[in-house]
């Protein structure tokens, strides 16, 4: 119906997601008479093959090679998120812009969706490759070259976080997907805490532009994984640059690791990384985890 057409219309202008607001309004993304991109979503300039569209469930898939995207042109970027898969198992993808190698990720030989954090954002309009390790041709029948393919690819736009402080044990689930970029659990907002999966996590925000300049100080509070015998060093990078690099003992319990960022913080996207130096599974838990953030402050 033409009511769904301007429905969709509109709120595809200010999706990240076309995809799922064309199978909101339309039941499948094959049904939809929009393209499967909006500008505001970042635009596919080629190393993509076009769309296959299964005919059981309509989703589009595409096998792909190196890729160029550029990034949406109203927000600055600071990760993506991608469901896709590899096409010889598991296949690892690195971003890259201008020559510049901006981050990895690793996406399964099954489907599935994979978020990759960047080392510095990507500004509206700049153009990201993204190069699987390998391609081969399809099929002896299927002469189309690929390493991977997806069903969609997503930009992660920054956030501006106007509370005072971001509480893991006050702010909402949605807001904390946000700002947690990469290699984080699922918050545990009972507990008031999420637990880090990787060495390398990411967070990224930025702040009022009011509040931005005036930012000296940077707090996290963090818990050792207490299974990590003889505790874990803590480094945290702000902006590419290490600020401060702190031991978390067990026996101390959360510990607020203060840093100076006068020099390293900046109006615009801010991306923090927390790295640990070991993980370790905890009784009754088979993930591998590094620290627990709590709480992150700022003055």
């Amino acid at each position: 119906p033409l009511i769904h057409r301007e429905w969709a219309h509109a709120y595809r202008k200010h999706s990240l997601r076309p995809a799922a607001v064309d199978n909101f309004f339309f039941q499948t993304a094959a049904a939809s008479p929009f393209p499967d991109r909006t500008t505001y979503s970042g635009l596919l300039q080629g190393g993509a093959h076009a769309a296959d569209i299964d005919p059981e469930t309509g989703a589009r898939w595409r096998w792909a090679g190196e890729v160029s995207l550029a990034a949406p042109s109203q927000v600055p970027v600071i990760g993506l998120e991608i469901s896709g898969r590899g096409l010889d198992g598991a296949q690892l993808l690195g971003f890259a812009c201008e020559g510049d190698l901006l981050g990895a990720a690793m996406v399964d030989g099954d489907l599935s969706i994979v978020r990759a954090g960047l080392v510095r954002p990507l500004m509206p309009g700049e153009v990201v490759t993204i190069t699987p390790a390998s391609m081969r041709p399809l099929s002896a029948l299927d002469p189309r070259v690929a390493g991977w393919g997806f069903e969609e690819i997503s930009f992660l736009p920054c956030v501006t976080w106007s509370a005072p402080v971001l509480d893991l044990g006050a702010a909402s689930t949605a807001a904390l997907g946000d700002v947690l970029i990469e290699g984080w659990s699922a918050p545990e907002p009972d507990r008031g805490l999420v637990w880090s999966e990787v060495e390398q996590a990411t967070v990224a925000f930025a702040l009022p532009t009011a509040l931005s300049g005036a930012i000296s100080r940077l707090a996290l509070v963090c818990a050792p994984n207490p299974c990590v015998t003889g505790g874990q060093e803590l480094s945290i990078v702000v902006n590419g640059q290490l600020a401060g690099a702190f031991l978390l003992d067990p026996a101390a319990g959360p510990t607020a690791c203060e840093v100076d960022v006068t020099q390293l913080w900046r109006t615009g996207p801010n991306i923090v990384r927390l790295c640990v130096d070991r993980l370790a599974a905890v009784p009754g838990d088979p993930r591998q985890l590094g620290i627990a953030l709590h709480r992150i402050a700022w003055c």
